[in-house]
């Protein structure tokens, strides 16, 4: 493609021998008569030089020069004055305004082309460096952007670790604790056992011995369901569609005899059709504890109302409970075993961490009048 050259000068005949001599060399040409004709040209084109005037009527090249600076990516066009004016006032004028060379009237041809030549080989060659400047500058910018990315993401995973640690930490305890126990339990002398004959008392002690040993048991067997449910988070969700209204009632079905003890009033609002998209055998599990739990924190006669609603963007699960109100330290540390007063919080963490790993939101609270509130929102 041909370098393009503008001409602008007032006299057509010294328009006619430039673009002759450019022309001749290979330069595709077009030209101006004024200062506000090469702008408005200037505007809309783009070009690899220009050839101007200083004395025209209207604006002079001077000027006309000094707004063509200030055109938005016309600022990198090299100009060149082409005059009779060869006083060193307007030289130094024009190179004040911008001008990159000064060419004088009456010029050689050879001189003039020789001149051409060399400011838009400099242009190229300056578009070129503006180029790989820019070039790399947005290749940086993208390689920052990815190392950001990579640091925010192995800082996620420096939390997720951090918190998997903690819990593996309150996990320990509890098998210590267990352990412990079943130490102090046991230790009533062996002769005991073997006795052929032990008194009304004795029979009571090791009847609470064996009702220690097998809660403690069932402690460990629960324990190493959490160790399994912690282990989730490097397993690959087997992801289908779940109907909600079945999860649901699955809870309350496996939660019947604490509500029946309870007496407490379920009442369920859930279009059978919902849908989300989860591990059945997890999600199922996350339910059942949530339910679990808040059976657990909840008055005889207690009602509790199950809604499910559906927008484009999202389904939201709400349970709300009618009287008794979470404690604080539940609602402040709903992902720990074991919160602060050493109360053992396990279903509610094991729900939580379920629909973490879901990538459910997942919020629990008190309400103002009374009661509380556990919502599961989960995005389409």
């Amino acid at each position: 493609m041909n370098s393009r050259i503008l001409i602008v000068d007032d006299r057509p005949k010294n328009i006619q021998i430039l673009a002759n001599h450019l022309t001749n060399d290979g330069y595709d040409v077009e030209y101006a008569t004024s200062g506000k004709e090469a702008i408005k040209i200037l505007e809309k084109e783009d070009f690899d030089l220009i050839l101007l005037d200083v004395m025209m009527p209207g604006i002079d090249g001077f000027e006309t020069c000094k707004r063509i600076k200030k055109l938005e990516n016309k600022s990198n066009i090299p100009i060149i004055f082409v005059t009779a004016k060869t006083d060193i006032d307007s030289i130094t004028l024009g190179f004040e305004y911008g001008g990159v060379d000064y060419i004088s009237k009456p010029f050689k041809a050879d001189e003039l082309l020789v001149r051409v030549k060399t400011h838009i080989e400099l242009k190229k060659a300056k578009d070129m460096l503006n180029y790989h400047k820019s070039y790399l500058e947005k290749r940086e910018d993208f390689y920052n952007k990815e190392i950001n990315k990579l640091k925010k993401a192995l800082l996620e995973k420096n939390k997720q670790f951090e918190s998997i640690c903690n819990h593996y930490s309150e996990i320990l305890n509890l098998y210590n604790q267990a352990i412990s126990k079943i130490q102090i339990q046991t230790s009533i002398p062996l002769s005991l056992l073997k006795a052929e004959q032990i008194n009304e008392k004795q029979t009571a002690l090791l009847l609470e011995l064996e009702k220690a040993i097998k809660n403690n048991a069932k402690d460990i067997d629960l324990l190493n369901q959490y160790h399994d449910i912690l282990s989730l988070r490097e397993k690959a969700l087997k992801l289908k569609d779940v109907f909600v209204a079945k999860v649901i009632a699955d809870a309350i079905n496996l939660n019947s005899n604490k509500i029946n003890l309870l007496q407490l009033n379920i009442n369920t609002n859930i279009n059978n059709e919902t849908t989300i998209k989860a591990d059945t055998e997890y999600i199922k599990a996350a339910f059942a504890s949530l339910l679990g739990f808040i059976i657990e924190n909840s008055d005889k006669a207690e009602t509790i109302n199950i809604d499910v609603t559906k927008s484009d963007d999202e389904i939201a699960i709400s349970i709300i409970k009618s009287h008794k109100q979470f404690e604080k330290e539940l609602i402040l540390y709903p992902h720990k075993i074991i919160i602060e007063n050493k109360k053992q919080n396990f279903n509610l963490f094991l729900s939580s961490f379920i629909f973490e790993i879901h990538n459910f939101k997942f919020k629990i609270g008190n309400n103002n009048e009374g009661g509380a509130y556990i919502r599961v929102n989960i995005s389409k």
